[in-house]
Order: C-alpha cells, then structure tokens, then sequence
C-alpha cells in the first residue's frame, strides 16, 4: 500500500446522504459530490508514470464512524 499525500478537502455540510463519484484513469483520481445538480471536485492527484486504474481503491473510516454505502456502481469508459 502506498499512502498518497493527504489533502484537506472543502467541508461537506452535515447531510445524511451524499453523492458521490470516484475518476480513476491511469494517471489520475478524482474525487467528486454532487451539490444542487452540479458536480464538484473535492480533491485530485495526477502522477504520471503510474497507472491508478490498474490498481484497488478503498474507503478509509476514521475510527468510532460508520460509513453506509448504497447503489454502488461501476462504470468503465
């Protein structure tokens, strides 16, 4: 496992449900919630020379949370 540099992504409002999409293409990761129709980046990372898409990706849940995941789904391009 290889720990990318940790960012500090706009705060989300208190919601109990969010919109979410994760972009995984060989040289980049974006992550995306949908506010009011309108998709917006919470963060990116870009590192050519590496292929992201060729790779797992998991969730990370700080301790004491609880995380629901419902009508996940994978799309490839």
């Amino acid at each position: 496992t290889i720990d990318l540099a940790k960012v500090t992504a706009p705060r989300l409002e208190s919601e109990s449900e969010y919109t979410l999409q994760i972009e995984i293409t060989p040289s980049s990761i974006t992550h995306r919630v949908q506010r009011g129709g309108n998709w917006e980046v919470l963060d990116s990372w870009n590192e050519s020379g590496r292929n992201f898409s060729a790779g797992k990706f998991g969730f990370r849940i700080d301790s004491g949370s609880q995380v629901g995941l419902a009508n996940f789904t994978f799309r490839p391009k």
